[in-house]
Parts: structure tokens; C-alpha cells; sequence
């Protein structure tokens, strides 16, 4: 008798990865109140306005989605408007989760750049997964960027 067997593994990369834009680009920004770019080390406590910047690459895209997973520590103030945040434009929907924010973008057709808030809530130092963007029924059409670590104290 014979046996088969199949075996699999699935993840995200630790650290920084080198970033891969097929027809779309997407990259996130960290910064505080005052316009600095937030560093690996962040008070707890800290507001961070966050920026997300999805491009098409030569032509317009449809139903985008981006994945933006948050490093442990961090917490999305209300992603439809908070603060120094942005309302989202019509075209765009946002579904905050406990570990991730998702944006659903019904037509992409030239650069789309929208802020929203985290909060550094929790001490420790966090892996920053990698955000990622992809046409949802043309996933050739994709874009991964970003990751690292931060440290909140």
C-alpha cells in the first residue's frame, strides 16, 4: 500500500522585506501630531497618524483591497474619521479589526493617499507585519512593502 502525503507552510516574514509592486504600490507612513516620522522606539500612550498610499501603475484598477495588519501594542482610533484623520473618499470602504485594518477600494485611478490614527497602547517590542494591496480578482496585480519592529515604552 502506499501513502501521500502533502505538507505546506504558510506566513509572514519577519522584518523588513524588500518591497514588490506588480502594477499597483502601496506604502504606509508613521508620523507624530507635529509631522515627525515615528522611529522604532515610541512612547506608550502616543497617537500616531498613520498615512496609506495606494497607486495604480499605468492603468485603472478595480476592487482593490489593502491589508494593513498591526504590530501587538498599536490600536486604530476610529478609522472613519479621527482627529488628524481623514474622512474616507466615497469609493472606499474601511473594516477596522482587532489586528488589522482593510480598505476596499471600488475604483483606483491615480493616487490615493489616506490617514487614520494608532495609539500606542501596550509596552513591549512588536514585529510590524508587511502591508500588502491586490486587485481581488487579479491577484498578479499586487504590492507588499514595509515591516520591521518597534518598540513602545
Amino acid at each position: 500500500s502506499r501513502l501521500f502525503v502533502s505538507w505546506s507552510a504558510e506566513g509572514i516574514p519577519l522584518g523588513k522585506v524588500k518591497n514588490r509592486d506588480n502594477g499597483i504600490e502601496v506604502r504606509l507612513s508613521m508620523s507624530d501630531r507635529k509631522g515627525k516620522t515615528a522611529g522604532q522606539k515610541i512612547e506608550r500612550g502616543t497617537a500616531l497618524i498613520s498615512t496609506v498610499t495606494v497607486m495604480p501603475a499605468g492603468k485603472d484598477l478595480r476592487n482593490v483591497v489593502v491589508i494593513i495588519p498591526l504590530p501587538a501594542g498599536l490600536e486604530i482610533e476610529n478609522p472613519r474619521y479621527s482627529g488628524d484623520g481623514e474622512p474616507l473618499p466615497p469609493f472606499v470602504r474601511a473594516e477596522a479589526r482587532d489586528d488589522r485594518l482593510l480598505l476596499y477600494i471600488e475604483k483606483l485611478e491615480k493616487r490615493l493617499d489616506w490617514k487614520f490614527i494608532l495609539r500606542a497602547v501596550t509596552s513591549g517590542t512588536f514585529d510590524v507585519p508587511q502591508i500588502s494591496a491586490e486587485c481581488m480578482y487579479d491577484p498578479a496585480v499586487s504590492s507588499i512593502s514595509g515591516g520591521g519592529r518597534i518598540e513602545i515604552r
